[in-house]
């Protein structure tokens, strides 16, 4: 399956190739770690290559699929170590309880998240500034004002 623009894998592989034992989508256009959840479901896999693909530049790529897929054994043709196996498990008892945007969101959508928060605290923090320096404006006309300003 390599060489295609393969971009996304379907629910249910795991009834149609029952005995998939290897997958080579080597040069095609996965982009994120979730595209990769519906191999998890195939039990037979050991080796996978998704080289050449958007996903592997991800953060924690690896880490990611040796945690989805447990029984891989060779992934981008490189066998996987015990020690990336127990990094991949501490990676993912340190996400446990964390709220990450990453999961929810693209991550053009979570820079852009990021910096409309960034903006909107720094709007806040200088209207509280300007709130704090003495004004000789009258009460009503600075309540009006703040209104005004959201």
């Amino acid at each position: 399956m390599n060489n295609n623009r393969i971009c996304r894998i379907g629910e249910g592989l795991e009834h149609a190739l029952p005995s998939l034992k290897e997958l080579v989508l080597t040069n095609n256009n996965i982009q994120e770690l979730g595209d990769l959840d519906p191999l998890a479901s195939i039990k037979t896999l050991t080796l996978l290559s998704l080289l050449r693909n958007p996903v592997t530049n991800k953060r924690h790529y690896r880490l990611y699929v040796i945690n989805k897929i447990p029984q891989i054994r060779v992934l981008d043709f490189q066998k996987v170590k015990m020690k990336e196996r127990q990094e991949a498990e501490r990676n993912v008892q340190r996400q446990a309880g964390v709220h990450s945007l990453q999961r929810i969101l693209p991550s053009e959508q979570k820079r852009s998240h990021l910096v409309q928060h960034s903006k909107l605290r720094r709007r806040r923090l200088d209207l509280l500034q300007q709130m704090l320096k003495p004004s000789r404006m009258p009460l009503r006309t600075q309540h009006r004002w703040l209104k005004s300003r959201g």
